[in-house]
């Protein structure tokens, strides 16, 4: 799990703000959930599938795959948006 210094926030492709999380799947612990309660990271849920989004807008909740993992979506043909 990210610690707060980890965590950058990314900007939204869909309302252009730099309020863009990263999503934790899983069943959230203490930790999991102040990150999530100070808007650091965006829970996902406890079922983790293929190709789920891995970024959250905390503005618009706008959901995208970003960063590296993106690149292989696209390299195998998923859909990325």
């Amino acid at each position: 799990m990210p610690t707060i210094n980890q965590i950058t926030k990314r900007t939204c492709p869909e309302c252009g703000e730099r309020t863009g999380v990263p999503i934790l799947y899983g069943m959230p612990g203490p930790a999991m959930q102040l990150l999530a309660d100070r808007g650091l990271v965006a829970l996902g849920g406890c079922v983790v599938m293929p190709a789920q989004p891995n970024r959250a807008c905390t503005s618009c909740e706008h959901t995208w795959i970003g960063g590296v993992r993106s690149v292989a979506m696209r390299a195998i043909g998923a859909d990325t948006k």
